[in-house]
């Protein structure tokens, strides 16, 4: 799997995310999603936020799983 690189990299509040990826051979993809206020982020550390913050240890405040099972879905489709 890979995220492709002209997805957009920054959102506003309350915009709708919408990500890229290019994917093969995968039969089931979970998405866990974090809400993460980068603001408390920066105070705690005393660092910019980036994109290679550690999620482990986080619980996801959702998680969304799809079946992407051949038959079930066209190679040329997305997934929404």
């Amino acid at each position: 799997m890979k995220i492709l690189d002209w997805n957009k990299r920054t959102f506003e509040r309350d915009e709708p995310v919408v990500i890229f990826l290019e994917i093969k051979n995968v039969p089931h993809i979970a998405v866990k999603i974090f809400d993460i206020v980068t603001e408390n982020y920066y105070l705690k550390n005393r660092s910019e936020f980036n994109q290679h913050i550690d999620l482990d240890g986080l619980t996801a405040n959702e998680e969304l799983s799809f079946n992407l099972s051949a038959e079930l879905t066209h190679p040329c489709k997305s997934i929404t």
